[in-house]
């Protein structure tokens, strides 16, 4: 099964991964400058971190179609393994090498483990709620017992 992401559902994971990335270090600083009465530097920051999103999903949205259109995001869970491409780079991880998974993080991702150590994220709000419980369940289905650390709270 292929999910790929939605241009909405695309908007609403790069605003929510803004936010996380750059406005949780940065929450101090924010509530200080508004503290000291600098409120105009407050409504900066914010517009710059809605912008910043924006932007990107505007230019996917206007120039990422036709023929030559790239997924943003997209997952293929097959029998041979997992498969997750962002903006045509690959990943993948076969089932034999699969050991497990976790969910947490901020931002909150999946994290998908295999039997050398590595990991890759595949961010939690990046699929749909009902693509990201079927991805779950394929990997809360294949993983060993004892393997996976699963907490689903959306």
């Amino acid at each position: 099964m292929k999910f790929v992401q939605s241009n909405t559902q695309g908007i609403k994971f790069r605003i929510y991964t803004y936010v996380m990335k750059l406005a949780l270090p940065t929450l101090v600083p924010f509530i200080l400058s508004i503290a000291n009465g600098e409120e105009t530097f407050a409504i900066q920051y914010l517009c710059f971190l809605l912008a910043a999103a924006l932007l990107v999903s505007m230019w996917l949205l206007i120039f990422n179609t036709g023929e030559s259109k790239i997924d943003a995001y997209s997952i293929e869970l097959n029998k041979s393994g997992i498969f997750l491409t962002k903006f045509g780079e690959s990943k993948s991880l076969l089932w034999r090498d699969y050991t497990g998974f976790s969910i947490g993080g901020i931002p909150k991702n999946i994290t998908v483990k295999n039997n050398q150590g590595i990991e890759f994220l595949i961010g939690y709000y990046m699929f749909n709620s009902d693509q990201s419980a079927q991805i779950i369940a394929v990997l809360k289905a294949r993983s060993p017992i004892g393997h996976s650390t699963f907490k689903h709270n959306r």
